[in-house]
């Protein structure tokens, strides 16, 4: 049942919802579905929500979803804040992960060493790496910032810069290492794949400030370029079951999206998911001669976050599918 009983998940729901059946076997609780009165104009009890963890189904309209956060926007956002912290939150795994009832916290490859304490280590590994990150326009004080590193004893990361990332507690929650040598066929290499889910993952946590626009890139190295108040998908995608997609919604967060050129798609299809949740939402255009943020000096990206931000809404939506279908 998690942090909640389902006394407590039944009275909020009825709050909201109106009366109450619950299922035979009393885990479902079925009411009028919002969309479909509103529509239909039906009074019948067709939405089952889930009292353990609020995952929803109308069988009359066909509307489902893996919690009711979005009928609550839509139809009583009055009540969001309520769930928010009643429920919403708890569902969301957060680090320390239970592992077989064993709190087990990520730990930084075996030898790690931060490159900004190697700044004169003669050493090629040091220097290489050190290098690297300087031809991608970063600075000694990224190294600090950013705590960059390496190892020379865990042989997967082998000429890899390191990249870690922290949750708002302080504790290592992501690293990601990225390969010096460009004819590397693997990029990167993330750490222990498979073992944490992205989804409770947001990176660079520890220095957001969610009271202020954050600008949210595809990679970590793209968010190198970017500087304050910026976090990374760390895919193609935000899930809305994601850590990152329910902190951007209990604050109410203004975003700035700027993914690679090659992610126009990805991007209007976001901008209009966070839009429906009443998100401000501007896109950073890359200009066409660059690939991603990447490639972009930091002065370039302060100039065009200054001057080239463009207020996201249906209607820029329309325009791009419409440019979309020119030959």
């Amino acid at each position: 049942m998690g942090f909640f009983t389902q006394s407590d998940a039944i009275t909020f729901i009825e709050k909201i919802f109106g009366n109450v059946q619950l299922t035979n076997n009393g885990l479902n609780a079925t009411v009028v579905c919002p969309k479909c009165k509103i529509t239909k104009g039906t009074a019948k009890k067709k939405l089952a929500i889930r009292t353990d963890d609020f995952k929803m189904h109308c069988w009359s309209c066909g509307f489902k979803g893996r919690n009711i956060l979005y009928l609550l926007r839509r139809y009583s956002p009055g009540a969001v804040p309520e769930y928010m912290v009643k429920f919403h939150q708890e569902n969301i795994t957060e680090y320390p992960l239970d592992v077989n009832q064993e709190n087990i916290y990520l730990k930084l490859p075996d030898g790690f060493e931060l490159l900004a304490e190697n700044i004169n280590n003669p050493i090629p590994n040091y220097q290489n790496s050190i290098n690297y990150l300087y031809s991608r326009g970063l600075s000694e004080r990224d190294l600090w910032y950013f705590k960059f590193g390496i190892t020379t004893k865990d042989k997967r990361f082998y000429r890899r810069v390191i990249f870690p990332s922290f949750d708002r507690t302080g504790h290592l929650n992501y690293y990601t290492g990225r390969s010096i040598n460009p004819k590397e066929v693997k990029r990167y290499y993330d750490c222990e794949e498979g073992t944490f889910d992205k989804n409770s993952i947001i990176f660079n946590e520890s220095k957001i400030d969610w009271k202020e626009p954050l600008t949210i890139v595809e990679g970590p190295f793209d968010l190198a370029k970017c500087g304050y108040n910026t976090t990374c998908l760390l895919g193609n995608y935000l899930s809305e079951e994601s850590l990152l997609f329910s902190r951007i919604l209990q604050h109410s967060t203004k975003i700035i999206l700027a993914l690679d050129n090659d992610m126009q798609p990805t991007q209007q299809r976001l901008a209009k998911m966070l839009s429906e949740f009443d998100i401000q939402i501007f896109l950073l255009p890359i200009p066409a001669n660059k690939k991603d943020v990447g490639e972009l000096s930091k002065t370039e990206f302060e100039s065009l976050i200054k001057t080239n931000l463009v207020p996201w809404n249906n209607m820029s939506n329309l325009i791009y599918k419409l440019r979309m279908l020119e030959p």
